[in-house]
């Protein structure tokens, strides 16, 4: 049973940050994240003895991502949020300079909203790879796809967020 703790401290002290953030750029949501990465974390610690221990960040991550997804899903026919809700962005580093903060929030709007009308793998694999950091294997592993398929899912949204920004004259 120690054995088993010191493990599962090691491996949510060194994902725990990037879980939430992962779960925060999918769903947009700060309490949608809290409560995914929560969940992930209890079921983590249920399941650990059966989860191969090297294999753990994919487990983790094909988790917390078919979450967002199903989350997504349910959703899709409640209420939504209000806009504001959704890109309330602010930069800290800008504080001082309200037109930087203005025009760097209109652009996080515009990211955003583009980024929400990609197709949800071309979303989940442009997250994973642009702002969360993963390499092309670890992004195959965790959504199990092959390697090719996920270069090729990460070209297509870099192309069709180009074509949305330049729609939006941001590019």
């Amino acid at each position: 049973m120690q054995l088993k703790k010191i493990k599962y401290r090691l491996i949510f002290n060194k994902y725990k940050n990037s879980v939430y953030n992962f779960a925060l750029s999918i769903t947009q949501n700060t309490f949608d994240a809290d409560d995914i990465s929560q969940e992930i974390w209890i079921k983590y610690w249920e399941n650990f003895e059966e989860i191969d221990y090297s294999k753990s960040k994919a487990w983790i991550f094909r988790s917390v991502h078919n979450k967002c997804i199903d989350l997504i899903r349910q959703k899709k026919n409640q209420v939504k949020i209000s806009d504001e809700e959704l890109f309330a962005i602010e930069d800290t580093r800008i504080e001082n300079n309200p037109i930087e903060i203005g025009e760097n929030r209109i652009i996080s709007e515009i990211i955003t909203k583009s980024l929400s009308k990609l197709p949800e793998k071309q979303k989940s694999i442009f997250q994973m790879y642009e702002i969360e950091n993963f390499k092309y294997n670890e992004i195959s592993e965790i959504l199990d796809l092959p390697i090719n398929s996920v270069k090729v899912y990460l070209m297509r949204a870099r192309q069709n967020l180009q074509v949305l920004l330049k729609s939006e004259g941001v590019v």
